[in-house]
């Protein structure tokens, strides 16, 4: 490849052509470029499904203004809180399996229903188009009434 210099800084041929690309741009295209890519690293820190990561990307890379660019942000925005209150809703019925249902129980029936509420969590947890609020909170009243039921085993 062949290697130019730029203001003292060596550059191959496809930086070269990329940078010349860039500064041809109108400011406002530079500006909505670098919120694309600020959308775009937001949306990696998120913890979305494989196509709705795909699905926001790809409203990013179409949108072409930046009020749509505000309301993706706002969006994302509403997508983050969801998965942080599911995230926490998860941690607490976790929490309500450990006490109710103790890893190192010796009862056989104790283990059985601990792995069984495990395993729902996490069928929760990573499931993709399911009320997954009203299904932490139908598996957190689950756990209690088979508690109950098995009040005898201290």
């Amino acid at each position: 490849m062949t290697i130019l210099t730029i203001s003292d800084q060596k550059v191959n041929a496809s930086q070269y052509r990329w940078r010349q690309y860039y500064y041809r741009m109108s400011p406002t295209e530079r500006e909505l470029k670098k919120e694309k890519e600020v959308l775009r690293n937001f949306i990696a820190t998120i913890k979305l499904s494989y196509s709705e990561a795909n699905e926001m990307e790809a409203k990013v890379y179409g949108a072409d203004s930046f009020s749509k660019l505000r309301a993706i942000k706002e969006e994302l925005q509403s997508l983050k809180s969801r998965y942080f209150k599911i995230s926490n809703k998860v941690e607490i019925v976790s929490s309500l399996i450990d006490e109710h249902f103790p890893e190192g129980h010796s009862r056989n029936i104790m283990k059985k229903y601990r792995l069984e509420f495990l395993d729902r969590l996490m069928g929760i947890q990573y499931d993709v188009g399911l009320n997954k609020d009203r299904a932490l909170d139908d598996l957190s009243e689950r756990i209690i009434m088979t508690r109950k039921k098995l009040w005898y085993i201290q």
